[in-house]
């Protein structure tokens, strides 16, 4: 009815197209759960045509900014008796992008903002409010209107030209849905015949010359209406036997739906079996999975008490190792010391040691040295293997480390005795300096006691021994001063050596020092074989300090004999050439003389000639004088000199005893640690010999161990191998089975496509019949329109004439569709038993299928909730072992307090526990590994199972347009119903008419005998 009330209302009117184009500039929402940055977009609905915008994100103050959002569409406007055109509305949704629900909806009415002036071009700004949203808001947006001059403009005079220059199929899709006007009074049914057939000026001179009744259609006229109306009468049964044939071909395809839903019902009774199937060998699976983990729990508890020997000498190896690193640490920080010490000062005492070797890395040793992580084995004959092999390794790591060691120690005792020969080259060169300086001393006062000896008697000893003594006592003293010069030379020379010599000894003995505070430090975290180390070393330091300290003294011995023997030799030299004493018998005569009275010339003569010799003695002694002062002078630089380096030698000497009594007290503090050493060294050796006991007690039973260890390892092997080769077996019978099930699925889904193909071609005929059963309506409406005017035309016509002939054709035509249209119920009929009992069916099979897949979840979700439970057990048993561990930590920093026999024994056992806890793990791990490989081969069956699952969504695909068809079908049934409604309309009418033409069958009797009677 809305489609002719808007029909009626555009009746006789204009349409005038419109391009219609609207710009989105800003939106404000105040929408409580719009969330910042979260994308909307614009949708315009006009009708159904629907114009979807760009998404544009909300900003933080809750608006929405378009940049040149364009949105256009077309409209038809018709105009009202004022001259304005009839409201269009239109709405602008704003929607979310993510969940497509609703913000805000705007409506805006075109017949406010279109006219005809401009050309029809106008353009506007609008800020429009809200017809629905969540809370307040506003829209700003452009819209501008434009003629549409490609479409030319026609008048619409009628309903179907109307509907074609309006765009709106929504009104078009209402009009569908209702149905035909009724038949109303002659004169009504008169005026639409008029209108339907005539243009309006035809009409409106018809309707002017219908009053006069008296002008009737001939015969003419009537026959050739009637042959119309045959005309259209074979038409419709043309049409009624297309509608025939095409519900005959609807119910071949339902035929045909029902043999491939057949089909599709074996086939999915085939896949459910599989899937049986598949799970029964799923629950074989997982019984032998959980059949294997028992066998293996069991050879892990068998081997773990096997193994019990094996940990321990894989703890003794590690114990070794540590050693070993922390000999290798030592050496590398001796040998990092020796590389810090600077080159310039030991470039001396290296040429001493000329042909020692150098000193090779550690660094590359030490990489060789760092022990790797434990590679998890399979077996135990494997991990004994590698044991030994490790085992191997670290003998020979230890054989190079001693060689390394001793040539160290090579090296160490020649630099000590390197440093021995420089501290005796020292006292040596200290000696030769005192016994020089002492004999240049002894050689001064000699020389000063001769002056003194010569000034009293010097004329004496001239006359007796002359010239030549003097002489070879100058040449003498000379010598003996230049040889004293030559030694002082060769002293400052040695001196000076000596001195860089004890520069770097000092630093030797200042890192030994160091060393050994370090040694000290350390001494509480030295193992027994360190210990014995540091004895032998400081034995050997003793013993070098006390040969040292024997050497001083024999060269002081050594060196006060010399000095004896030298002043003894020197009195001696001196003596022979100026003797001490004057014999008294020279002295008396010279006495004589000087107190006897001159005798005579002679006398005279001889003491003028003495006169003229002590002359000559005295300017002798003079010069030798002058000589003896500036030998004096230069012996007195010499002894100056040599003052000065005895007293730097002296001073030296200090300084090397102080440091040898820091040295000896420090070596009585080493000596009672040593004691202290030695005491717990021997409580440590009676441990030793203890824990020797212990070893070979177990050394025995290892041997026991690992013959039970083979027969163990045998069976273990024998076993895994059987359960493999079973689960290798099983596995190729799961996938030859997966193969197969992967072909049928395949099939299944290629099947699944042709039907789909099917059904879009299916649906496209059907789309097709809607088109036809359109048309098919808009024809029986006209054929209606027809009717209703043709009965019309026969009322007048019968009113003039009489009609018996035409009513006895008319009755043989309303016969004939009368049986047609029982024919088309009877079959309509048929149709809907056959809905009704392919509806039964399908119900009955969906009901099955939901049992079977809610069989199928409750299955999975107890082998799911087995799982869970299985993997909570491996959890809590993974707490409570470590638990344990944490407990057995606790326990040993406790006992780490004590440092008694027992509680070494108790560490031991913890390293034991300890090695049985890695164990386990280790094994814990490969079961982890076992595990989750069945885990993925689970999660390949269910991806597999998933594919029929896949195969089952095809099914619910093909359910789904089944149903589709069925509305369609039940659609069809109201179309049908109402198509029955209309026959049931005209079957009414028919009577009605059949009752007329009786009455006027009796008006004409009537008339006919009042006529015979006036007669």
């Amino acid at each position: 009815m809305s489609r002719f009330l808007r029909a009626a209302t555009h009746a006789g009117k204009t349409g005038v197209g419109f391009n219609v184009e609207i710009v989105l500039h800003k939106l404000t929402c105040s929408d409580p759960t719009a969330k910042e940055t979260e994308l909307v977009y614009p949708i315009i609905t006009r009708g159904s045509h629907k114009v979807k915008g760009q998404p544009a994100p909300i900003l933080s103050s809750h608006e929405v900014h378009w940049v040149e959002e364009t949105l256009s569409f077309h409209c038809t406007m018709y105009r009202t008796k004022q001259q304005t055109f009839q409201a269009k509305p239109f709405t602008v949704d704003v929607v979310k992008a993510e969940n497509d629900t609703l913000v805000c909806s705007f409506e805006v009415d075109l017949a406010n903002y279109t006219s005809e002036k401009n050309h029809g071009s106008n353009s506007y700004s609008l800020v429009v409010q809200p017809k629905k949203a969540l809370g307040n808001a506003s829209l700003m947006m452009s819209l501008a209107t434009s003629l549409d001059t490609e479409r030319s403009v026609t008048a619409s005079s009628t309903t179907a030209s109307r509907t074609l220059h309006d765009n709106d199929t929504r009104d078009v899709s209402e009009s569908t849905a209702e149905s035909p006007p009724k038949r109303g009074s002659a004169n009504i049914v008169a005026s639409r015949r008029i209108t339907f057939q005539m243009p309006a000026e035809e009409s409106h001179a018809i309707a002017e010359s219908e009053p006069d009744e008296e002008d009737r259609p001939s015969t003419a006229q009537f026959a050739a209406q009637a042959m119309k109306y045959d005309q259209t009468i074979k038409e419709l049964q043309a049409k009624i036997e297309a509608t025939n044939e095409a519900q005959r071909r609807s119910t071949d395809e339902i035929q045909l739906w029902r043999v491939k839903y057949d089909e599709l019902e074996a086939t999915h009774t085939t896949t459910l079996e599989e899937l049986r199937e598949v799970k029964e060998k799923k629950a074989k699976a997982e019984k032998e999975v959980v059949l294997r983990r028992t066998e293996l729990q069991t050879a892990m508890e068998s081997s773990s008490r096997v193994n019990v020997v094996q940990l321990e000498r894989i703890r003794q190896l590690t114990s070794l190792n540590e050693e070993l690193r922390g000999k290798v640490a030592e050496l590398q920080l001796v040998v990092e010391k020796q590389m810090a010490a600077p080159s310039s000062p030991l470039r001396h005492v290296a040429s001493w040691s000329e042909g020692v070797g150098a000193i090779k890395p550690v660094d590359a040793d030490l990489e060789k040295y760092q022990a790797g992580p434990v590679e998890p084995s399979n077996t135990v004959a494997g991990e004994l293997v590698r044991l030994q092999a490790d085992k191997k390794n670290l003998e020979e790591k230890v054989a190079t480390l001693q060689r390394e060691f001793e040539t160290l120690e090579n090296q160490l005792f020649e630099r000590s005795s390197e440093l021995q020969h420089l501290l005796e080259l020292h006292s040596r060169c200290n000696q030769t300096i005192s016994a020089k300086a002492a004999e240049l001393a002894q050689a001064q006062e000699e020389i000063q006691r001769l002056e003194s000896q010569y000034g009293a008697g010097g004329g004496n000893r001239r006359e007796q021994d002359g010239e030549s003594d003097n002489d070879e006592l100058v040449a003498m003293l000379q010598r003996n001063l230049e040889e004293v010069q030559e030694d002082l030379a060769a002293m400052q020379t040695k001196n000076s050596q000596l001195r860089d010599a004890k520069a770097k000894v000092e630093a030797e003995l200042c890192k030994r020092l160091a060393e050994i505070k370090r040694a000290k430090s350390d001494n509480s975290m030295l193992n027994p074989s360190q210990y014995e180390e540091l004895n032998v070393k400081i034995r050997e330091q003793a013993d070098r300090i006390r040969e040292l300290q024997n050497q001083l003294e024999s060269t002081q011995m050594e060196l006060t004999k010399a000095q004896e023997s030298k002043t003894d030799q020197v009195r001696n030299v001196l003596n022979a050439h100026f003797p001490t004493q004057v014999q008294m018998e020279a002295l008396q005569s010279v006495r004589q003389t000087s107190t006897a009275p001159p005798s005579s010339p002679a006398v005279d003569s001889e003491v003028g000639y003495l006169k003229q010799q002590v002359r000559e003695l005295k300017d002798q002694r003079d010069r030798i004088q002058d000589e003896l002062n500036e030998k004096s002078l230069e012996f007195q630089q010499a002894l100056d000199m040599h003052v000065r380096m005895q007293r730097d030698g002296v001073q030296q000497l200090n300084d090397v005893e102080a440091q040898l009594e820091a040295q000896g007290h420090r070596l009585v503090i080493l000596q009672a640690q040593m004691k202290c050493l030695e005491d717990e060294k021997t409580t440590w050796m009676n441990d030793k010999q203890a824990l020797e006991r212990v070893i070979e007690e177990k050394t025995m039973q290892e041997k026991a161990s690992i013959a039970l260890a083979q027969v163990n390892e045998e069976v273990v092997q024998a076993r895994i191998d059987e359960s493999n080769a079973v689960f290798k077996a099983e596995l190729m019978s799961l996938k030859s089975d997966l193969e197969v099930t992967a072909d049928e699925n395949e099939h299944l889904k290629a099947e699944i496509k042709a039907l789909s193909a099917k059904s879009s071609f299916e649906h496209s005929d059907a789309s097709a019949l809607r088109s036809q059963i359109q048309d098919l309506k808009n024809e029986v409406q006209h054929l209606q329109y027809e009717l209703s005017e043709k009965i019309a035309e026969m009322d007048e016509w019968t009113r003039k004439h009489d009609a018996n002939q035409v009513e006895s054709e008319i009755q043989i035509a309303l016969e004939a569709k009368s049986s047609e249209c029982s024919s088309v119920t009877q079959k309509l009929k048929a149709c809907e038993e056959e809905l009704q009992e392919l509806k039964q069916r399908l119900q009955s099979q969906e009901d099955a299928k939901n049992d079977e897949m809610e069989k199928l979840l409750q299955e999975r979700t107890d082998e799911w909730m087995t799982a869970k439970d299985e993997l909570a057990k491996c959890a809590w048993e993974l707490e409570q072992m470590k638990a344990q561990r944490a407990q057995e930590l606790a326990e040993k920093e406790q006992v780490e307090k004590d440092e008694s026999p027992d509680v070494r024994q108790v560490q031991v056992e913890f390293k034991f526990a300890k090695d049985q806890l890695t164990s386990c793990e280790l094994e814990l791990e490969t079961l982890k590994v076992v595990n989750q490989q069945l885990e993925t081969k689970v999660q390949d069956l269910e991806a597999k199972i998933s594919t029929t699952k896949s195969s089952e969504e095809c099914l619910d695909q093909i359910k789904k347009e089944n149903e589709y068809f069925q509305t369609e079908l039940v659609e069809t049934k109201v179309k049908l119903a109402q198509l029955q409604e209309k026959h049931d309309d005209l079957t009414s009418e028919h009577k009605k008419i059949e009752k007329e033409w009786l009455m006027l069958k009796i008006q004409s009797a009537e008339a006919a005998l009042k006529a015979a009677k006036k007669k």
